[in-house]
């Protein structure tokens, strides 16, 4: 079995090349990034399974899950995340992922997981393993563009509109804008809300 790890987290990146190579005997290769892991895809190599961190770096929310899901030669993918809410999840789901899998599980059994997963099923994590989500409105979107998740991280840190106008080079109108879009896609009113629920669902 031939699976792709795409993680950015060396000792959990290492924990499951390990167990998968040692235990289960499969062909694992490895991306530090999600361009790696593209270029992977790209080549003459098929995966059964592609192993996705949701923190890997140029994710850009759920998009780079939409990338990866869309190479053909990379017949399923499963997202690992260390928080599950109902909207990852719901979304996660909807933009082709076989699989959703909670760092909670634990290791060897996000192991055996990923592997039924590999061999044709799904898994989506069952209500113990959900994390609650602190908004009240749900999220609509997860896909953001990389000046608008440039303009979040921004944000998240505490800057004003002027502040990151000043940093990124561009206009405060347009900052607001992206501002605007932001609060539309992740259901907050303000700045601090926004940040808690990307962090939440794990854009942060």
């Amino acid at each position: 079995m031939k699976i792709l790890i795409a993680c950015n987290a060396l000792l959990l990146r290492d924990l499951f090349a390990h167990h998968l190579v040692t235990e289960h005997e499969c062909d694992v290769d490895c991306a530090d990034t999600l361009d790696q892991a593209l270029d992977k895809l790209d080549g003459e190599k098929v995966y059964d399974l592609v192993m996705l961190n949701i923190a890997v770096e140029g994710m850009l929310g759920l998009t780079g899950l939409k990338q990866l899901v869309a190479r053909p030669n990379a017949s399923r993918v499963v997202l690992v995340t260390e928080r599950a809410t109902e909207p990852l999840v719901t979304h996660a789901r909807e933009a082709g992922a076989a699989g959703v899998v909670p760092q909670t599980l634990g290791g060897s059994e996000i192991v055996s997981t990923v592997l039924e997963i590999a061999d044709g099923g799904t898994y989506y994590p069952p209500a113990e393993h959900i994390q609650p989500e602190t908004a009240d409105a749900p999220v609509q979107d997860l896909t953001f563009s990389p000046r608008e998740m440039q303009v979040l991280e921004q944000l998240s840190a505490g800057r004003s509109n002027k502040e990151i106008a000043r940093v990124l080079g561009i206009r405060v109108s347009t900052v607001k804008l992206h501002v605007g879009a932001l609060y539309r896609k992740l259901g907050a009113s303000n700045r601090t809300q926004a940040a808690i629920r990307a962090r939440n669902i794990g854009v942060l």
